[in-house]
């Protein structure tokens, strides 16, 4: 066999390491000499112990083992049951289960008067995590019920927060569950429809708090069930009775300027009169309408027209709110005898208002339009906006008369309802998802109306285009009337230089009865035009 070089280097490699691993063994087997010392075998230190200080993270593990002891509670009606820990005040309450996907503004959304009488869930998994700054209320009292959300935070991180959002709660008497599964509970209110359910701190049995549900709603007894929808038809028109003011008052703009007091140099001088009907207002309507140039006169809900026109205004705003539109007839009245005499502008319960108010219908609609990611389209413009909504009710188009085809309408064919009494009523926003009615422009009466809340608008130190286009309305009116005024003034004289022409050539020889009855008729004139001019003086004032 031959044996190349590489063979032999292998043998030779083989060979050697042998060798060397019996070399090291038996070096590892030989004892150690006598003469050599011996390891020193060390004896371990023993350790005091010391008090350790717990950290913020075992804080806050604490915290939350403690919150978890206190049990919270829901139930939907149909026997669906959440588990928690509460975060809130104590308590036991049964509402409307809504819902809001929004990721920011919680305590703008909380403090809404909209969201009255509901259980509120927050989609967004953590709540709190910049706690509560007093400043970006939208009103002093929270009026919603209770509140369910993913994960509460109780240690806030934020140089503008006064309190933790489970401080404000507790202090605002709101019932309040954390640790549950929201987006479960998301999906499956949604796939049934909208719900109520039954929150509670003090009892622990789903099984008793469903009865309890039950015997609240009447279920199973025709004679209950009756009551209860009596009961709730009051307590719709209650809810706006809550949160509506008690007595007109005059806007302070200092009374929404709490943090924001860079924005009084950039606020306009006011030149227009608006009387808001308050349903429910926010602070956020309020700085719009006065970022727009507008003083504004905040009137209970249930003030009647001739309240409403003793204050001589350009303008009636009719503000947003809670419940059904329909459990506020004396608001309807009102908008019924005021429509078509001063521009009106409705937004969210105000725009359902005034819908019914011109004759039509409105619908619950199954799933809830909340959150602040809702698409809307303006039909003038196709324009799409994301808009942030939170309402039950929607307005039936169809309802307000009879639709009038496109190439009458004009060139770009948006749907125009012709009504009974107000003329031509033109659908101008709609929602992209569901097709719903999102706003109502009158074109032959200055009346503008929307579902979504302008208001909520990233552009806070601006007013929405909304308020703007309402502005307009107030202008051409005030025009109007002027120009009408005018026309009055101009007219009179003629006419009595007329009428004492006629009767000259009629007879020359009138008599002196005749002569007094054309100076009162002339002076009656007179009286008339100085009465107008008058009005249309106290209103522009």
């Amino acid at each position: 066999m031959i044996k190349t070089r590489k063979t032999l280097k292998n043998a030779f490699l083989h060979e050697y390491g042998q060798r060397s691993i019996v070399q090291a063994t038996e070096l590892r087997a030989t004892e150690l000499q006598p003469n050599e010392e011996q390891p020193k075998e060390v004896k371990p230190t023993e350790v005091q112990p010391t008090e350790v200080q717990p950290t913020e993270v075992q804080v806050r593990r604490v915290q939350k083992n403690e919150a978890q002891n206190n049990f919270a509670c829901l139930v939907l009606e149909d026997g669906t049951c959440f588990s928690g820990s509460s975060c809130g005040a104590p308590g036991e309450l049964v509402g409307d289960i809504r819902f809001n996907t929004a990721m920011i503004g919680y305590l703008e959304i909380i403090s809404d008067p909209a969201y009255a009488g509901t259980i509120l869930v927050m989609t967004y998994p953590q709540v709190g995590n910049y706690g509560v700054a007093l400043a970006d209320i939208e009103s002093d009292k929270a009026a919603l019920r209770g509140l369910v959300v993913r994960d509460m935070c109780r240690t806030p991180s934020s140089f503008r927060s006064n309190a933790s959002l489970s401080e404000y709660l507790r202090g605002q008497g709101i019932v309040a569950l954390a640790g549950i599964d929201t987006r479960a509970l998301f999906q499956h209110v949604q796939g049934c429809g909208s719900m109520r359910a039954i929150l509670s701190t003090e009892e622990k049995d789903p099984a008793a708090l469903l009865e309890k549900l039950r015997v609240y709603d009447g279920s199973g007894d025709e004679k209950l069930a009756d009551e209860r929808l009596a009961d709730e038809k009051r307590a719709e028109e209650k809810l706006v009775e809550e949160v509506s003011c008690k007595k007109a008052w005059t806007l302070d703009p200092k009374h929404i300027l709490v943090s924001q007091v860079s924005w009084q140099a950039s606020y306009p001088v006011p030149s227009y009169k608006v009387v808001a009907i308050d349903c429910g207002i926010t602070r956020s309507a309020m700085r719009h309408l006065t970022k727009a140039a507008c003083s504004v006169t905040i009137l209970p809900w249930n003030s009647s027209a001739d309240e409403v026109k003793a204050y001589k205004p350009d303008g009636l705003y009719i503000s947003g709110g809670p419940g059904n539109p329909r459990a506020l007839v004396s608001t309807r009245e009102m908008l019924a005898e005021l429509l078509g005499q001063l521009p009106v502008l409705g937004v969210g319960l105000g725009h359902q208002l005034i819908a019914l108010s011109a004759g039509g219908q409105t619908k619950r609609m199954k799933n809830a339009h909340d959150g602040n990611n809702h698409p809307v389209m303006d039909l003038r413009t196709r324009s799409v906006t994301v808009t942030s909504q939170h309402h039950q009710y929607s307005v039936v188009i169809d309802s307000l008369g009879s639709m009038v085809s496109e190439e009458y309408i004009n060139e770009t064919g948006v749907p125009v309802a012709q009504n009974a009494r107000f003329g031509r009523i033109q659908l101008s926003h709609i929602h992209v998802d569901d097709k719903s009615v999102e706003g109502l422009r009158f074109l032959d009466i200055p009346v503008l109306s929307v579902q979504f809340h302008p208001s909520f608008s990233p552009e806070a130190t601006a007013p929405h285009s909304l308020y703007v286009e309402f502005v307009r309305l107030m202008e051409d009116q005030r025009k109007a009337v002027s120009s009408a005024g005018a026309s009055v003034a101009a007219s009179a004289p003629a006419s009595a230089a007329t009428s004492a022409a006629t009767s000259t050539s009629v007879c020359a020889c009138a008599s002196a009865a005749t002569s007094a009855s054309v100076r009162a008729g002339a002076s009656a004139a007179a009286d008339i035009e100085k009465d107008y001019c008058s009005g249309t003086e106290a209103e522009n004032a």
